[in-house]
């Protein structure tokens, strides 16, 4: 039912409590892909009513639903990256909230975030670093973070919150961060980098799928990565990109080239993992 009642209205802070926490974000920052419909509807199809299951979810979750009935795993459905159980679509942060340590701390979406006034709470639209040390104080430091990463105001989300989701319905590629907290590294780039790579070499089985995705994107390469932030087609070409890592976004040169399966661009993810293995040993 739609309303301006303030009555009928969800106040999250005071009624949605516990488990239900934050849920109410879930209705517009979930891909509303529901299990429950047919099919064809989950690719792309607006809602129907499924006859067969007439007491089944809908399009979009409401409050307490279990987020897991609404984001399949299809093949059609690009939710992880190649070699990992990273997800990359951009409506799975409140699934990546829930499964990281922080969701299982009680963490919700409005923990961090100002539904109304749309910003960060704790300072966080001025300094992202406010919010992060508002609990992990310790870590703001040049004992965590290294003189050389303050230096250049490496911030906490560089790392830990890389820009790494895209969403098939606009043109940008990677214009969501990741909410796991996860440090994802250059060795989970590379376990993509070697399952992707024989599909782009001679000899590749001509019938696999990702051969013929690769085949469909060598068809347009200038348009999928000579503007790599606007691809002509950000659901088809974005099918042989590398995870981007904690590191990536500022060592670039240790990063491959998008759509380039070499060892010498094989070699750069690797000089990636010695960077990252040397920063922890110097901050432990």
């Amino acid at each position: 039912m739609r309303t301006q009642d303030a009555d009928d209205i969800i106040q999250p802070i005071n009624e949605l409590t516990g488990e239900k926490a934050g849920d109410q974000c879930n209705v517009c920052h979930i891909a509303p892909i529901s299990l429950n419909s047919p099919a064809a509807i989950q690719t792309g199809y607006g809602y129907k009513f499924n006859h067969n299951d007439p007491l089944g979810h809908g399009m979009f979750p409401n409050v307490g639903d279990d987020l897991t009935e609404f984001q399949g795993s299809a093949p059609y459905n690009v939710s992880y990256w190649p070699g990992t159980k990273i997800r990359r679509q951009i409506r799975t942060h409140a699934l990546e909230l829930a499964e990281s340590k922080h969701g299982k701390a009680g963490f919700t979406c409005v923990t961090c975030h100002d539904p109304h006034s749309q910003k960060l709470k704790f300072g966080g639209d001025e300094d992202s670093d406010k919010l992060c040390s508002s609990c992990h104080a310790e870590k703001d430091s040049d004992a965590h973070k290294l003189k050389a990463h303050n230096a250049v105001d490496i911030k906490c989300t560089d790392c830990h919150m890389p820009w790494m989701k895209h969403a098939g319905g606009r043109g940008h590629r990677y214009d969501g961060r990741s909410h796991s907290w996860d440090l994802l590294t250059p060795t989970d780039s590379l376990k993509g980098f070697d399952l992707l790579r024989p599909y782009t070499e001679k000899g590749a089985d001509p019938d696999a799928q990702l051969t013929k995705d690769w085949q469909s994107i060598q068809a347009i390469k200038d348009l999928c990565y000579d503007n790599f932030n606007y691809p002509i087609n950000v659901v088809g070409c974005v099918k042989f990109d590398i995870l981007p890592n904690a590191c990536s976004s500022c060592h670039t040169d240790e990063f491959p080239t998008p759509g380039v399966f070499t060892d010498a661009e094989r070699a750069k993810l690797e000089e990636g993992e010695k960077r990252l293995e040397t920063f922890i040993k110097l901050t432990k």
